[in-house]
């Protein structure tokens, strides 16, 4: 049996592609995983066809069963080093994704919380 991260790992990875699906957005991972876990592009109609036209949204992905929930926020503990990464200007905007557990019971009720990191860089994060 997988262990209980692996297990978050792919319930988190699997919500985010049902959400990029519904959104009609591309969905990709990268490999190797460099502190990007997937990668969201948009998609374009032309006429009679449809294309990828190269905007992108980076995604650090975290599941977890301890966050602390408000009717506007989550607090999470990520690491300095992941939290860094992030914030690191480049060519995409990177983004934090949590996905929030029940800590006993199914893992099918969840509330998944986005945060842009550009407020993180500005300082208006908490």
């Amino acid at each position: 049996m997988m262990t209980r991260n692996h297990r978050q790992e792919g319930l988190c990875r699997a919500y985010v592609r049902t959400i990029a699906a519904q959104a009609g957005v591309l969905c990709g991972q990268p490999d190797p995983d460099y502190g990007i876990d997937l990668l969201l592009r948009a998609v374009a109609v032309d006429s009679r066809r449809r294309r990828d036209v190269s905007v992108q949204l980076d995604l650090q992905l975290r599941s977890t069963t301890r966050a602390n929930l408000t009717e506007s926020a989550v607090a999470y503990d990520l690491n300095v080093d992941t939290y860094n990464d992030l914030r690191i200007p480049g060519a995409c905007p990177r983004i934090l994704v949590v996905l929030v557990l029940p800590e006993r019971g199914t893992w099918g009720q969840c509330k998944l919380s986005v945060f842009p990191w550009a407020r993180v860089a500005s300082g208006e994060f908490y």
